[in-house]
């Protein structure tokens, strides 16, 4: 869930972001996938697209189990669209079951860029045991993340011990970072900090970014000048009907992770 405070913020940033994971552009997730569908049976399927540079099919890290679940990355955007243009209007099963291909364009790349409020945190020296569900299961009881956890991984799919958790709030992260550095994660010591910003300008956990975050906490709030931007009644209603998570009409289809 979403914070309202947290959506007034996304809705003051600049739409100007800086896009640092250029491989997503060139990325499908494919989900859905039957237990008997391989690596070799995925490829010859998804190489009829496009040339693929790379395909992702992680496993369970306790069981070894593959997941139902795959990425894969081809040599540019159009291919990756494509392959989920045609997923979308057109049935695709392999062994017996539909696949789902969902495809991030650069506008939702932007948009994911956007949610994130600079409550940023780089954890370091990550076990190779360790995925993106252990790296979220381990933090999320700090607070909500702006969007799900990224761990760095190279051109095989291994994992370069490096993830990313980006949070809604600095309460949280601020939280986290206390907590968690210099702490265990399964065998190994992980080390915590505001992870660098992309233009090389410092770290995130700015006070230029908190303060911007205390701004528009004291504007919804009332608290100062510019309690006029607090929530409308609508809103309220809104988020009392959702039970305290519903997000703004005005940030409606900002946030494709708010339903989590």
């Amino acid at each position: 869930t979403v914070s309202v405070l947290y959506w007034a913020l996304q809705r003051r940033r600049s739409l100007t972001v800086v896009m640092n994971a250029r491989n997503d552009r060139s990325t499908v997730y494919v989900g859905a996938l039957s237990a008997d569908v391989d690596e070799d049976l995925l490829f010859e399927l998804a190489v009829q697209f496009g040339p693929v540079r790379r395909l992702v099919m992680p496993k369970d890290r306790l069981t070894g189990v593959r997941e139902d679940f795959a990425f894969v990355e081809y040599a540019t955007p159009a291919d990756a669209q494509y392959f989920a243009e045609v997923a979308a209007n057109s049935v695709i099963e392999l062994f017996g079951k539909r696949i789902r291909v969902s495809y991030k364009g650069d506008d939702q790349l932007a948009a994911d860029a956007l949610l994130e409020i600079g409550a940023k945190l780089c954890v370091r020296n990550v076990d190779p045991a360790v995925d993106e569900s252990a790296i979220a299961d381990h933090f999320k009881q700090f607070g909500n993340f702006a969007v799900p956890p990224r761990l760095l991984r190279n051109e095989h799919g291994l994992s370069r011990g490096v993830a990313f958790i980006s949070y809604d709030s600095f309460e949280a992260s601020d939280a986290a970072l206390a907590a968690t550095n210099n702490s265990w994660l399964f065998n190994r010591v992980i080390t915590v900090d505001y992870a660098d910003k992309p233009d090389g300008s410092g770290k995130h956990g700015s006070e230029e970014e908190r303060a911007l975050y205390r701004d528009t906490k004291a504007e919804l709030t009332g608290e100062g000048e510019g309690g006029a931007n607090a929530p409308t009644s609508a809103d309220a209603e809104a988020i009392k009907a959702a039970g305290g998570s519903a997000v703004p009409a005005w940030a409606q289809g900002l946030n494709p992770y708010a339903a989590r």
